[in-house]
């Protein structure tokens, strides 16, 4: 997809929608990816050390003498993977079989390890000791990824390394040398995959296939609010996709997760995905409105392909997640006057085991409130309430009512998890308008904002959000003053990089 920078004139969009059902695929540019090699070619500076060799030392494969195949200084990095980062069945799957792929050994170390060095309650060694396992194991991970794709040695455990990889280099600019490399792999074993007459597979390579797209989906969408395009090619929601997620997710999580749990994980999946196809349309309509040959016509296209996604997203939810969304909803007897509530709105039913589950119905509304709010951004770029059939504000305020009860859980949530939850309520800022419509809604909003940033970011809070504003695609235009309360609401010591 060819990159748009924001342009300096003003937005003209239009206020009249056409629905008129539309097969967006041919609206959307593909992106031209390099080879795979050359994705980790030694040219790469960003990547590689310069003393590293193509040849990477030999990992050994016994057993150590604590019982795992990981040295015992890494057994504290393994159990924060396994607790924090993934679905715990998914994440013990991908430990248990790292020992056979040594790449996947050290980009999960490397993962952990980085992940750790930003944790700000429990870190499982002091920083200095993080970092220092995190170079180490993410150099000798590169030197594997090289190696592999030198001898054409390309896999499920290479596909997911390098997605976890690529999450390494978030705010990097080699992050999207990561995320070609990773596209590149998923090519080529999409490729095997559909030979079908190949009887020679791995038993395992479909589920790591659409494991490691839907890892690269949701680094993608995080790049994408910083630096405009998201490179991943958007993916179509088919009845052959959600057979594919369910069937990756059985695999991984055998008799771990219950049927139930499943289901809510392939919702999630399914409701990034239609946010991901969201952020390709936000691009394809940032670059029509800031074209100079910008025309009603284009504003047309950017309409229907909107109202159809939004009928897509529809269409699709399926009367379960309705059915949990009425009885999250719920009065509830006991200890309702307890439960925290957003400003003076009605509180949200607390029902044990549900509000922290991998299976939460509330964490699959917040998602599904955010893409409805992000659509009507890109239909119309303008900050406040909008008008009464997108239903902004409602959505938002949605958002707010369920976030200000999992704040408090929410601290055991990894750095991405918490840079998603900072931009869902960004979004909410936007949707209530600030100083200019629902000023008290918008500082309660900033006031979460401030109450849910518990890491070191490296840059306030405020400029993020501005970054948010100035770079997301899709997002209105806004002025420093529509938001005065974010003015003191971040830690300005940080040095950490925004994903």
């Amino acid at each position: 997809m060819t990159s748009v920078t924001s342009g300096t004139s003003p937005r003209r969009p239009s206020k009249t929608k056409v629905c008129v059902t539309r097969d967006r695929s041919n609206d959307i540019s593909p992106i031209v990816i390099p080879s795979i090699l050359s994705a980790y070619s030694t040219d790469n500076c960003t990547l590689l050390p310069s003393n590293c060799t193509l040849l990477p030392r030999p990992v050994p494969k016994w057993v150590l003498s604590n019982g795992t195949g990981f040295e015992t200084q890494d057994i504290p990095f393994i159990h924060y993977f396994i607790d924090r980062f993934f679905i715990p069945p998914i994440a013990i799957y991908m430990v248990t079989n790292t020992m056979t792929a040594p790449v996947l050994h050290h980009a999960i170390l490397a993962i952990a390890a980085l992940l750790a060095s930003r944790e700000p309650l429990e870190q499982p060694h002091p920083i200095n000791v993080c970092i220092e396992r995190y170079l180490e194991h993410k150099q000798k991970a590169l030197q594997l990824v090289r190696y592999q794709l030198e001898t054409q040695d390309i896999d499920g455990p290479l596909a997911v390394a390098v997605a976890f990889l690529t999450i390494t280099e978030s705010g990097n600019p080699a992050g999207r040398v990561h995320m070609h490399g990773l596209k590149s792999v998923l090519q080529h074993l999409r490729t095997q995959l559909l030979q079908e007459e190949n009887t020679t597979l791995s038993t395992d390579l479909s589920s790591l296939y659409w494991l490691s797209w839907s890892v690269g989906v949701r680094f993608d969408i995080g790049q994408a609010t910083i630096e405009g395009d998201p490179m991943m090619d958007p993916l179509p929601l088919t009845v052959e996709y959600e057979s594919h997620t369910r069937s990756w997710m059985t695999q991984m999580c055998g008799s771990t997760l219950n049927s139930e749990d499943v289901e809510f994980a392939i919702l999630l999946c399914t409701l990034r995905l239609f946010l991901h196809q969201a952020f390709h349309l936000a691009c394809t309509a940032r670059k029509y409105r800031t074209s100079p040959t910008y025309s009603p016509i284009h504003e047309a296209k950017i309409q229907r392909l909107c109202c159809q996604l939004d009928r897509d997203l529809e269409d699709w939810m399926s009367p379960q997640l309705i059915e949990y969304s009425r009885l999250l909803n719920c009065p509830q007897n006991d200890n309702n006057d307890n439960t925290p509530s957003f400003l003076g709105y009605p509180p949200i039913s607390v029902q044990k085991g549900i509000q922290t589950g991998i299976g939460s119905p509330r964490h699959l509304m917040i998602e599904y409130h955010m893409t409805k709010l992000y659509i009507s951004f890109i239909s119309i770029p303008e900050i406040g309430p909008g008008p009464p059939e997108s239903r902004r504000f409602e959505h938002a305020l949605e958002i707010c009512r369920s976030l200000v009860v999992f704040k408090d859980f929410d601290r055991r949530l990894s750095h991405l998890a918490e840079y998603t939850r900072l931009f869902q309520l960004s979004i909410c800022c936007l949707a209530f308008g600030g100083v200019d419509y629902f000023a008290v809604e918008s500082e309660g909003a900033v006031a979460l904002i401030k109450e849910s940033s518990f890491r070191n970011w490296g840059v306030t809070v405020e400029e993020m959000f501005y970054k948010w504003a100035n770079h997301c695609p899709g997002l209105p235009e806004i002025s420093p003053g529509m938001f005065p309360w974010l003015s003191d609401s971040g830690n300005k010591n940080g040095i950490i990089p925004v994903p």
